[in-house]
């Protein structure tokens, strides 16, 4: 989705993919009601953004949710750069609001599936490591209850673990 606004904050400008997302066409004032659309927890975090980026003339860029016109919401990308005007003052604003969403439902479910596996790893009484394609080791955990390795014993590549000359 592509926008524009004026040096005074004021909507110019919105192509047809807002309204096909979020069933809202944007007409004058929209810098007014914009919040009715950007979800309740993330209104003040944008709006402080773009505070920030109004005084230092810099780019916005922000991640917030924005709401469909089913009523869910959806995760976007804002981003907006300033044109200066020959006076050194913010002239206008370009920008665009990417859908992420997809992206943020996916990096949740890395999440989850890491705290899967550490808590099964943290659980199980036995030696749980990984390593990289070279044999180096880069991720160990020991139950304590079978051994205790310290900086000295510890293990560098999994060959020294699993075929260890001692």
């Amino acid at each position: 989705m592509v926008f524009t606004v004026t040096a005074d904050g004021a909507t110019d400008y919105f192509n047809r993919r807002w309204g096909e997302l979020t069933g809202v066409q944007p007409t004058l004032g929209f810098e007014k009601t914009w919040h009715e659309l950007c979800h309740p927890d993330d209104v003040q975090r944008v709006q402080e953004y773009w505070h920030v980026a109004q005084l230092n003339k810099s780019v916005v860029e922000i991640e917030s949710r924005y709401k469909r016109k089913d009523g869910s919401y959806a995760w976007a990308l804002q981003r907006a750069f300033p044109l200066l005007g020959d006076d050194g003052h913010i002239a206008k604003w370009f920008g665009t609001l990417t859908d992420i969403d997809e992206q943020k439902q996916i990096e949740e479910e890395i999440r989850a599936s890491e705290i899967r596996f550490r808590t099964l790893a943290d659980a199980i009484p036995q030696i749980v490591w990984t390593a990289d394609s070279t044999g180096k080791i880069d991720f160990f955990i020991i139950d304590v209850r079978i051994h205790r390795f310290d900086d000295r014993t510890k293990p560098r590549r999994w060959l020294e673990t699993s075929h260890s000359s001692r």
